[in-house]
């Protein structure tokens, strides 16, 4: 999550250090010129001996103060991060590595990873109730205990003959006590660099600590994303092209045109599922990227029940689908492209954010009477997704794009 701005200057920061160099200095110089008013000066007044004696002293007791709160922020430091180092999770043919991002372990259903992103399954704890707070300030204080598995899982396959770090479609996901975020974009691959963009748009939006409703708000995920994206293209991408190329090659109206990218995100409050049995999940959605929020069967005899946003036909795909730019120069104009509804979840229920190619195929199924969401949720590794998508490509149900699938399952 975003960092408090203030959090800089407290541990490790330049004004540590300038205290302590203050303190040292002053220290020092106090301590001579008391040193030479003693032994080479004849004083005239006590107090030319007084104050720097007393400027040492503080001196000194600068230097001793903020040298022992830098030793102990650091052993702070070493304490949270060894007792909020969660285990990763474990998943079949699923490979770990590390989140630059926030230094949590990753876990993606996959042979190889494919887009920085958290586990795949993380515990949510459960907030205590009134009534166990009571019972607790009664007897011994206990820890919450964990009555709530937020489990989900993200996939995606590339066009035919591509690996997946080719892919241009991204996802990312946060998770806590307070607040889940998953997020899912797919690279316009007409754009400039979609890929690089589609992977800075998720993982700002799971960073943000708040929902965003205004122009003004939305211009603030936005702005970091095209300032990262811009610097990355400039300062790595085209030095690095250039060198391999080994010719002169003019990037300025690429550049320029920058690149595009639909979306689809969502966030809600898992304490509120916990104490309630019910979430509001809000939906961020641009392009043709879309959410589905499907119900199980209340009885065996029972049919599933689905809403989807911001599309709800396959009729309604289309060849220019609004996107984010990276080029944009008025942010807040981003925010007409930017579509919002707010659903409410219960226990039991599933998320799936998917790309374009796999929403047009769950959208055809329902309208041909049939029901995807067992046979989607049986998909538990990435070899079972991409068997899946070769299936359908073969017999033409699924468009030859890249294609990515992110559930949640609210267990």
């Amino acid at each position: 999550m975003q960092r408090d701005f203030f959090s800089r200057f407290t541990r490790g920061s330049w004004l540590h250090r300038s205290a302590m160099a203050l303190g040292l200095l002053t220290f020092v110089v106090e301590t001579l010129c008391f040193l030479w008013v003693y032994l080479y000066h004849h004083l005239q007044h006590l107090l030319e001996a007084v104050l720097p004696l007393v400027g040492g002293i503080i001196g000194l007791s600068t230097l001793l103060v903020w040298w022992r709160n830098g030793f102990l922020a650091k052993e702070d430091e070493r304490q949270v991060a060894r007792d909020d180092a969660p285990a990763a999770a474990t998943v079949p043919n699923a490979t770990n590595a590390t989140n630059a991002s926030n230094g949590l372990p990753l876990s993606a259903a996959s042979s190889q990873p494919i887009a920085p992103t958290l586990p795949l399954v993380r515990r949510i704890v459960r907030p205590q109730t009134y009534k166990d707070q009571l019972e607790n300030a009664l007897t011994q204080p206990m820890p919450p205990i964990t009555r709530m598995e937020l489990a989900y899982c993200a996939f995606t396959v590339p066009k035919e003959h591509r690996e997946q770090q080719f892919s241009q479609d991204k996802f990312d996901a946060y998770s806590d006590q307070e607040r889940c975020r998953f997020a899912v974009a797919d690279g316009v691959g007409a754009s400039f660099l979609p890929s690089k963009w589609a992977e800075l748009v998720t993982r700002q939006f799971v960073e943000l600590t708040e929902d965003f409703s205004t122009p003004q708000k939305c211009a603030e995920w936005l702005a970091p994303c095209c300032e990262a994206w811009s610097f990355w293209a400039d300062h790595e991408w085209i030095p690095k092209m250039r060198q391999q190329r080994k010719t002169f090659y003019d990037w300025t109206k690429d550049r320029q045109r920058g690149a595009e990218t639909t979306f689809i995100g969502c966030s809600f409050s898992p304490l509120a599922l916990v104490q309630t049995g019910r979430t509001n999940i809000r939906v961020t959605a641009v392009g043709d990227a879309v959410f589905f929020l499907a119900h199980p069967p209340a009885s065996p005899a029972g049919a599933w029940q689905h809403e989807s946003f911001a599309l709800d036909n396959a009729q309604d795909f289309g060849l220019t689908p609004r996107t984010l730019l990276s080029v944009e120069k008025d942010l807040q104009k981003a925010w007409y492209v930017v579509q919002q509804h707010i659903y409410q979840a219960h226990y039991n229920d599933s998320l799936f954010l998917t790309t374009d190619a796999l929403a047009k195929w769950i959208l055809l199924s329902i309208e041909q009477g049939q029901s995807p969401w067992e046979r989607l949720l049986a998909l538990k590794t990435q070899s079972d997704f991409a068997a899946f998508v070769s299936e359908e490509r073969r017999n033409a149900s699924i468009e030859l794009d890249d294609t990515t699938m992110l559930v949640v399952t609210l267990a």
